[in-house]
């Protein structure tokens, strides 16, 4: 499924427009795939997260054991 988000904040002049898309595979996966303003990959799968940057090649990996309040 396709998303579009705007962002706002007092601090910028205009919202910031977020393209990309969204995948749910039952029971346990979901992605957010942001495609613009830059690309950004989101996916809980079970009890793992993980976020990519890709353009600074930057993936952060955790599990929510480690984080109850997210949980």
């Amino acid at each position: 499924m396709r998303f579009t988000e705007l962002k706002s904040s007092a601090l910028l002049k205009q919202p910031i427009e977020s393209r990309g898309t969204l995948t749910y595979a039952a029971p346990a996966r979901l992605e957010k795939h942001t495609l613009a303003p830059r690309e950004e990959r989101f996916v809980v799968d079970r009890d793992s997260v993980v976020i990519e940057h890709p353009a600074r090649r930057e993936r952060i990996e955790f599990g929510l054991d480690q984080y109850p309040a997210v949980r």
